[in-house]
């Protein structure tokens, strides 16, 4: 759910601000990391957060102005660039002393986040190291355009969105994530082109390798046949359609790139069922996940 600021009057926040709040689904509580909230906020001098307790984990990035942040005993004084790991599990406080304050933050929760947030904090501390924290910043920025631009993801992508948050959290390499495998190049070009039919060929061009070589590599790196990894992708999309739209399975096929009796035929073979009843199950999930507990 996107969230106004013009209506919502938060202290000290800007009208100019957004956010999104996030209802996971119960797969998803139950096997994934999953985000809860993201938002990108201009601040006043009236600008303050104090909780002694709120579930998920917090990631905040600074990009203008100035936010103290007052936790686990220590005071830090955030400047553009900076970025701080909060387990908001614990008290916590933070505010701004100044107008023009402007930053993006994710909340996210699941599996064993909880867990490796504390072997996180406990190792380095909450405040992320200046070269992570750059990273960390330009892919939360990244995935709050996702959202702005309307986009959906599976459930398992949007984990392994937590997870490689979790990478910079962790000191990994900014320089070791900016350099892309030739996995992560094949799987952005489905995704760019994932409403229309992908060739063998136009893979191994991404991947700069001749069809056969890339055929045996992406095998033997993967356990996927090209066409299966595209295949599963789509069906990944797929799914978010039918869970997040209304649209006909009729257009759901076409805008996966599939004729609509061969979307039909893939989709029961991998999943048991049609898409329509698979849609209807998972419409009866969440209805129980939304009744009185």
């Amino acid at each position: 759910m996107r969230l106004d600021f013009r209506m919502l009057q938060e202290t000290g926040v800007l009208g100019k601000s957004s956010g999104y709040l996030f209802t996971p689904l119960p797969t998803a509580k139950d096997l994934y990391f999953y985000i809860t909230q993201i938002g990108h906020y201009y601040c006043t001098h009236a600008y303050e957060i104090r909780r002694d307790y709120f579930s998920p984990i917090l990631v905040i990035c600074v990009k203008k102005g100035c936010l103290h942040v007052d936790y686990r005993g220590t005071s830090s004084r955030l400047m553009a660039g900076d970025a701080i790991l909060i387990d908001c599990r614990e008290p916590h406080y933070y505010y701004a002393d100044m107008d023009g304050l402007e930053f993006y933050y994710l909340h996210f929760e699941g599996s064993n986040a909880h867990e490796i947030c504390q072997h996180i904090l406990n190792l380095q501390g909450a405040v992320v190291e200046k070269q992570n924290a750059a990273a960390l910043s330009a892919f939360i920025e990244k995935t709050m355009q996702f959202y702005e631009e309307g986009k959906t993801e599976t459930e398992f992508e949007e984990s392994l969105r937590v997870y490689e948050i979790l990478h910079y959290l962790h000191g990994g390499s900014a320089q070791d994530a900016g350099r892309a495998s030739y996995i992560d190049q094949v799987t952005a070009y489905i995704n760019e082109n994932i409403e229309r039919r992908i060739t063998l060929e136009e893979l191994a061009e991404t991947a700069s390798l001749s069809s056969f070589h890339f055929s045996r590599r992406f095998k033997r790196d993967t356990g996927y046949s090209p066409v299966e990894y595209v295949n599963h992708k789509k069906l990944d999309y797929a799914k978010t359609l039918l869970i997040r739209t209304e649209w006909p399975v009729s257009e759901i096929a076409e805008r996966t790139g599939f004729s609509l009796k061969g979307f039909i035929k893939l989709f029961s073979q991998a999943e048991g069922m049609s898409p329509l009843a698979w849609r209807r199950s998972r419409q009866l999930d969440m209805n129980r996940s939304e009744g009185p507990e």
